[in-house]
């Protein structure tokens, strides 16, 4: 192992070449230094790969937590009527068959609130699809 590594570091400066060499030929047997240069690669790529999908997985992590931030913020600040006071907003000055009315715009207004956040918080598109199909058969 000690002789391997003296190797690896007299070899390091045309290592590229040698492995591009390596990966190309394909010798019965291969040296010890050969498959010491070929090793120290892959272990290096493995841990480069490694550190890349944490780095990616800590991003994806990010990314929702920011969005969700976002969202919440922007609830918060709309602050819009709830299906109750839409209604009373609109019977005003109603004076006919208020108590029907009523009970299908409450329902009414309950019901789009609903559909548009169900599909707020479906994350992928053919979800999102499926809903709009149901809805408008229907």
């Amino acid at each position: 192992m000690q002789n391997c590594k003296v190797k690896w570091q007299c070899l390091h400066h045309r290592l590229h070449v040698q492995v591009l060499n390596l990966a190309h030929t394909n010798p019965v047997r291969k040296s010890g230094v050969e498959e010491c240069v070929v090793k120290n690669l892959q272990q290096a790529a493995y841990r480069k790969i490694a550190k890349l999908e944490a780095e990616l997985e800590a991003a994806k992590r990010n990314a929702a937590m920011y969005k969700k931030r976002f969202q919440r913020e922007k609830a918060a600040n709309m602050k819009s009527d709830t299906p109750c006071t839409k209604t009373r907003k609109l019977l005003a000055n109603f004076t006919r068959h208020k108590q029907s009315v009523r009970k299908t715009l409450v329902f009414h207004y309950a019901l789009i609130d609903q559909i548009k956040d169900r599909y707020q918080d479906t994350k992928t598109e053919r979800e999102k699809e499926h809903l709009l199909v149901c809805f408008l058969v229907e």
